[in-house]
C-alpha cells in the first residue's frame, strides 16, 4: 500500500530554560498557520498524526492539521527527556557547523551511535502506530532528528534525507510503499 507522510519541523519558538515547555513565537503560530491552510487547499488529511509531546510541537501540530483530527503524542519523537543522551547530542552538536546535514551526523564518531539509535527507535515507533487503512501520516517534530527518522521509515532508501535540512515550520513529504509488518533494526 502507498502512504504520504508529511514531516514537519515544529514552528519558531520562543527561548526558554525548559525545552520542553517552549511555546511557539508569534511568527511560528503564523507560519504553522500558512501550513494548515495550505494542507487545507490541498485536501491533505492525515488519518494518523504522531506528534513530538513539546508544547512547541503539539502548538505546531494543532496549527497544521484540520480540525477533529486526532493528535498522537510521542516521546519518541523527542530526545530531551534523558539528560545523558541530551547532553552527548549537545557537546556532538556543538561540534558541527550549524547547519550540519545528517551525512554530517553520521560521520561524526560520537553523535552516530546516538542518532542512528534515535532514528530507529523513532521510526519503529511511527511505523507502529499505522493503521491497515492509514494513507496519510502527519509527523511533527524537530528539525535535528526529522532527517534520521525520515531515513529510517524510507527503509534507509531516501537518500535525500541525508542531506535534508528542514527549517522551523518546514514540511518534508515521502510516499512510499509499505506495509505495517516491515521490521527496523
Amino acid at each position: 500500500m502507498k502512504r504520504t507522510f508529511r514531516f514537519v519541523c515544529h514552528a519558531d519558538a520562543l527561548p526558554g530554560a525548559n525545552d520542553f515547555a517552549r511555546s511557539l513565537s508569534p511568527a511560528g503560530r503564523e507560519t504553522a498557520q500558512a501550513v494548515g491552510a495550505l494542507w487545507q487547499r490541498e485536501g491533505f488529511v492525515p488519518d494518523t498524526v504522531i506528534v513530538s509531546r513539546t508544547i512547541r510541537a503539539i502548538e505546531t501540530a494543532v496549527a497544521v492539521c484540520p480540525e477533529g483530527v486526532t493528535i498522537n503524542l510521542a516521546d519518541a519523537l523527542y530526545f530531551g527527556k534523558d539528560p545523558e543522551w541530551r547532553e552527548q547530542l549537545l557537546s556532538g552538536f556543538e561540534r558541527l557547523p550549524q547547519n550540519a546535514t545528517l551525512s554530517m551526523q553520521l560521520a561524526d564518531a560520537q553523535l552516530e551511535p546516538i542518532i542512528n539509535a534515535y532514528g530507529a527507535a523513532a521510526a519503529r515507533y511511527i511505523l507502529g502506530q499505522l493503521k491497515p487503512d492509514d494513507r496519510r501520516v502527519a509527523v511533527v517534530g524537530h528539525a535535528a532528528f526529522l532527517p534520521i527518522t525520515i531515513w529510517y521509515v524510507s527503509g534507509k532508501k531516501d537518500s535525500t534525507a541525508l542531506t535534508l535540512r528542514i527549517a522551523k515550520g518546514g514540511t518534508y513529504e515521502l510516499t512510499i510503499s509499505l506495509d505495517t509488518e516491515r521490521s527496523i533494526p
